[in-house]
């Protein structure tokens, strides 16, 4: 993987002092381009340094799009339980964590500026420091530790998606929810418009994966996806519009396929069990079918490890029920014969 940032002057973060993208540079320093795990390394680096620079300013931009910010918690409110067990996975400030009310909540974030912020808001939460796609994620947790809800918040710049959402998997039950969150990448001009004016919290280098690939690496992983909500048409608050837009529109069949926000709401498929484990059992009405009883044992083919054949004789006046006990004898116990119909 080449080094989207080679060539340009070494900085913290796009921002300026007056808190919008600085435009890019066109004096260029000579090229030291970084190849391979060194340059996902430094992509980690530039994304906390950025976080940690706007760690302060970040409640700020959260205030000035709470319209948006309260549709994401209303459908949060809707798809996760309360009192329940929650890893927020980039958690920020621990709004959203906050906002599902679980009865033992989790928060891991990238940097110790914005850590510190979310301690302050919920003290009631435990927090760690980790980046979710490196084996320090592994460390910040009890071992056996698992989680009901898994809400996977800032996918769009994690460095390696499928090794993070790989080191979900021994946080997972059965029936743990895992809830990953992204922008549609069809908005991708616009956000990225908003972030340079300064109406949205600016980011570093963004995936923009697509809700299919989000499936895929899900699946890829061990996880079956169950659901995609997609939410908010118009993330700015105009009287009756956005209203219109959002509750409306956005659940149209066409339309909802431009919203802005998408939820992919994922579970652990259950392990596979290996065919000579499983046993069927193949139950056959009769009645006077004497006659039919040794070709239906013959022809019907092993189905799995163990294969039943049960006939079910309705008070037969031909023989059938005793040449049924014939069958059962000839292969050892494989048939069986119910004497009399229960149905």
């Amino acid at each position: 993987m080449r080094n989207s940032a080679a060539g340009l002057p070494a900085v913290n973060s796009p921002l300026n002092d007056s808190g919008r993208v600085n435009a890019p540079s066109t004096q260029r320093e000579p090229n030291t381009e970084t190849w391979g795990p060194a340059a996902l390394e430094e992509r980690r680096e530039r994304t906390h340094n950025h976080l940690a620079k706007i760690a302060a300013r970040r409640e700020s931009w959260i205030n000035r799009n709470k319209y948006y910010y309260e549709l994401l918690n209303r459908l949060f409110r809707f798809l996760v339980e309360p009192e329940k067990k929650v890893l927020s996975v980039r958690c920020g400030t621990g709004n959203l964590l906050a906002v599902v009310r679980p009865s033992n909540g989790k928060g891991i974030e990238i940097c110790h500026e914005i850590v510190d912020i979310a301690q302050q808001r919920n003290p009631s939460f435990e927090f760690a420091i980790a980046f979710p796609d490196k084996q320090e994620f592994q460390q910040a947790f009890k071992p056996d530790e698992k989680f009901d809800y898994i809400l996977f918040n800032d996918i769009g710049d994690t460095v390696d998606v499928l090794q993070a959402l790989r080191n979900l998997t021994p946080l997972c039950q059965r029936h743990t929810r895992v809830l990953v969150t992204t922008y549609n990448h069809l908005w991708e001009p616009l956000v990225t418009f908003a972030e340079w004016v300064g109406m949205k919290v600016p980011r570093t280098e963004q995936n923009w994966l697509s809700t299919a690939d989000i499936r895929n690496l899900l699946k890829l992983v061990g996880f079956e996806a169950l659901e995609t909500h997609r939410i908010v048409l118009l993330p700015k608050y105009l009287p009756l519009l956005s209203g219109f837009f959002n509750r409306f529109c956005a659940r149209l069949p066409f339309l909802s396929k431009l919203c802005m926000t998408q939820v992919v709401v994922a579970r652990m498929m259950p392990p596979p069990v290996l065919p000579e484990r499983l046993s069927v059992s193949v139950v056959i009405p009769c009645k006077n079918e004497k006659g039919n009883v040794e070709d239906a044992v013959r022809r019907i083919p092993p189905l799995a490890g163990r294969t039943e054949i049960i006939f079910c004789d309705d008070q037969s006046t031909d023989g059938t029920a005793e040449e049924g006990e014939f069958a059962s004898r000839e292969t050892s116990g494989q048939v069986s014969t119910l004497p009399q119909a229960i149905f």
